[in-house]
């Protein structure tokens, strides 16, 4: 998740975002267990990698953005990108679980069933 590399830089960024459910990574394990439901092992298995993928690309691009030959301006340059787009993505992220807990399973459902 794309918010583990802002908590490589910064360790209390994760617990900086949290909600009554916890914090970031057990709203992700919440969101990997409702997906994975009645999922066979290999689908489940082919979601993970392309979610993962998908991360790891999101998270790549930015350090290539943020890469600097001076190692204080790539920090800052990082600092920045987690403040104002992974932060607030996983407040967004956090907000929608909490509220939208019914709309987010039949998005789920509806997902499974195409």
């Amino acid at each position: 998740m794309v918010s583990n590399v802002c908590a490589a830089t910064d360790p209390s960024f994760s617990h900086d975002l949290s909600g009554p459910h916890g914090t970031i990574p057990e709203y992700a394990q919440r969101v990997k267990d409702a997906v994975s439901d009645n999922l066979t092992p290999e689908q489940v298995q082919i979601v993970l990698h392309k979610a993962a993928d998908a991360a790891r690309v999101r998270a790549l691009r930015a350090l290539q953005a943020a890469a600097s030959p001076d190692e204080e301006e790539e920090q800052g340059k990082m600092h920045e990108w987690c403040m104002k787009v992974v932060k607030p993505f996983v407040q967004a992220f956090i907000n929608r679980q909490e509220k939208n807990t019914d709309s987010f399973s039949q998005e789920i459902d509806h997902a499974k069933s195409d």
